[in-house]
């Protein structure tokens, strides 16, 4: 009788094999192929996603209207720039206020981050908006919306 050792647990694998039925390797089994499938699926669409940002010039390019628009004002660097991500914004002795700019699948993400900021703290907040959208548009709602929460007062 051969034992497993694991876990501070002994099992003799003899139980093991009578516990275990047909139908429940075949459940395992299907359960364990759909996790295949879907690790297979996703990986092969964000590299397809990749490609296809790729070819159109990458974030920077695809969604020049708005990352410039975020980057207006003084002291605005770029900290990252590449293929799917875009990240502008001011660090400095008053904190980082900084956008990242990412598209994921059929919408496209801007997150808004600030820390350690003497007046506002640190918070970051996440705007979603459909890839395709007016890129004017998704700038006059973070605005909007930026406007509003300074009002309320963080």
């Amino acid at each position: 009788m051969l034992i497993l050792h694991g876990a501070g647990l002994q099992i003799p694998l003899n139980i093991m094999r009578k516990q275990i039925k047909t139908s429940d390797m075949w459940i395992l089994l299907i359960i364990g192929a759909a996790v295949v499938y879907m690790l297979v699926k996703f990986f092969s669409d964000t590299t397809e996603q990749h490609n296809t940002l790729k070819r159109e010039g990458g974030i920077r390019r695809k969604y020049s209207v708005l990352i410039n628009q975020l980057s207006q004002g003084p002291g605005v660097e770029i900290f990252q720039d590449d293929t799917n991500c875009v990240s502008v914004g001011v660090n400095n002795a008053a904190g980082a206020d900084y956008f990242v700019v990412m598209q994921t699948f059929d919408t496209v993400t801007i997150q808004h981050i600030v820390k350690n900021n003497p007046v506002f703290g640190s918070f970051k907040k996440e705007y979603t908006f459909p890839k395709d959208m007016d890129q004017k548009l998704m700038v006059s709602r973070i605005v909007e919306d930026i406007r509003r929460t300074i009002e309320r007062g963080y």
